[in-house]
């Protein structure tokens, strides 16, 4: 008898499930609201100042008419642009010395992102620039250099061509026309820029110790 119930119990529902099947190929309606949504978020990109640009240790003769020029590029290669003579200013050293470009990174950057920069002579200011022309000073009574036309250009993975950056105004120092690049999809940039380092003119000796500027590199994007 029990085996019986147990049986009986079984085909209802098996007859449950026939009919809700057969009921469900008739025609149904759906009227449903919806919501379709999407976050922004600012970029958190970062830059920060990896290698300062050094243009290594000379001998400098100052000249009241005549400049001396160095040059870095921004793979770090130094040039003696006017390496003068007698009479006039002049470099005097070895120009296979270490030096270096100023570089600095990006990074959680958009990647493959346009950029501009403006890069000089801080302001008063967060994020101003006074001037694309940095001077560069060891203390006073001596001479003086004036640094200016930063050029620079992003690295790119896997040996790929660097990109150049366009655009730079001497006088304001803006610049444009880089992009981030897109090293693993992580907008990294190691971007360096070469440097040109001139003597003022003057009578003013160049006396022995370490001659600095401060520059500032300001990127939007």
């Amino acid at each position: 008898m029990d085996h019986m119930s147990k049986f009986s119990k079984l085909a209802l529902c098996v007859s449950a499930v026939a009919l809700l099947s057969f009921a469900s190929s008739t025609a149904q309606a759906i009227d449903a609201d919806g919501t379709v949504g999407v976050t922004t978020t600012n970029p958190t990109g970062a830059a920060a100042i990896t290698n300062n640009a050094n243009f290594g240790s000379w001998v400098v003769i100052p000249n009241a008419t005549s400049s001396a020029v160095l040059r870095i590029s921004p793979a770090s290669v130094l040039t003696v642009v006017t390496p003068g003579g007698p009479g006039q200013a002049r470099f005097i050293g070895n120009a296979a010395q270490p030096v270096q470009a100023l570089i600095f990174n990006l990074t959680n950057a958009i990647p493959q992102v346009a950029m501009s920069f403006r890069i000089g002579r801080p302001g008063v200011a967060a994020g101003a620039i006074a001037g694309a022309t940095v001077p560069v000073t060891g203390g006073a009574g001596t001479g003086t250099f004036t640094a200016s036309d930063f050029t620079c250009q992003i690295g790119t993975a896997a040996g790929a061509p660097a990109e150049v950056l366009t655009g730079y105004d001497p006088v304001t120092g803006i610049a444009t026309s880089l992009t981030t690049g897109n090293n693993a999809g992580a907008g990294v940039a190691n971007i360096a820029c070469g440097v040109t380092l001139t003597t003022d003119q003057g009578v003013d000796p160049f006396t022995a110790g370490v001659y600095t500027g401060n520059v500032r590199v300001v990127v939007n994007y």
